[in-house]
């Protein structure tokens, strides 16, 4: 069941990405500056904690209580 959802799950998402590319060329979006390497790398640093989240989340679910 679990490998069943994956292909229409990454279908979907690449059907997601090509539409919202294709719409974001078409009402001529604005492109955001590339920043540096530096910068990215502390705005992902403080950003850490949130996307440990899911994580901390399926540990509890699949790893259980250790008593």
């Amino acid at each position: 069941m679990f490998l069943a959802g994956i292909l229409p799950g990454l279908l979907q998402a690449a059907a997601f990405f090509a539409w919202v590319w294709y719409d974001a060329r078409r009402r001529n979006f604005p492109v955001e500056p590339t920043r540096p390497l530096r910068e990215r790398l502390v705005i992902t640093a403080r950003a850490l904690p949130a996307l440990l989240v899911p994580v901390v989340v399926l540990v509890g679910i699949y790893g259980g209580s250790l008593r």
